[in-house]
């Protein structure tokens, strides 16, 4: 895996990490789609159900009159152009997405069960956690009545 060439930061720090935030340019855009496409929809998610709760608390929280009515959409629809653009860039932060990009080649790496195999192992943990938990009744039981009998327990 090559590395792609990434635009070189000038020196000025504030002025770069701006120029950054509001680059349109994708890092290594070939590189870790999947992975990439589900933590943006995971992270998308996240704020829309965010602003959606935000939104029905401006609703309660601000009168009909006095034209207060649009402020809940306004301040809605800003939050999640904002949300979305963080994401987007939290996408593309070069540090975030080359580990990203090596998640999902180490997730390629990974040999995965068989049907018969994933039955198999479903059908042993169950068994393990029905006979644990019976074993651990039937010491609760014998140990409440030995101290129920000795005066331990009332």
């Amino acid at each position: 895996m090559a590395k792609q060439k990434t635009t070189a930061v000038t020196s000025d720090g504030l002025g770069s990490a701006l120029a950054n935030n509001f680059a349109l340019a994708r890092y290594k855009r070939s590189q870790g789609r999947v992975t990439r496409q589900l933590t943006a929809a995971s992270l998308s998610l996240i704020v829309l159900f965010g602003v959606y709760t935000l939104y029905q608390k401006l609703l309660t929280g601000f009168p009909s009159e006095d034209g207060w009515e649009r402020l809940p959409v306004v301040v809605a629809a800003s939050m999640t152009v904002v949300g979305l653009w963080a994401t987007f860039r939290i996408i593309h932060w070069p540090r975030f997405a080359d580990f990203l990009i090596s998640v999902e080649a180490e997730m390629d790496k990974v040999t995965w069960s068989d049907w018969a195999e994933l039955k198999r192992s479903t059908a042993v943990v169950l068994f393990a956690m029905v006979f644990l938990t019976l074993v651990l009744f039937v010491f609760d039981v014998f140990w409440q009545r030995v101290f129920t009998s000795t005066g331990v327990l009332f």
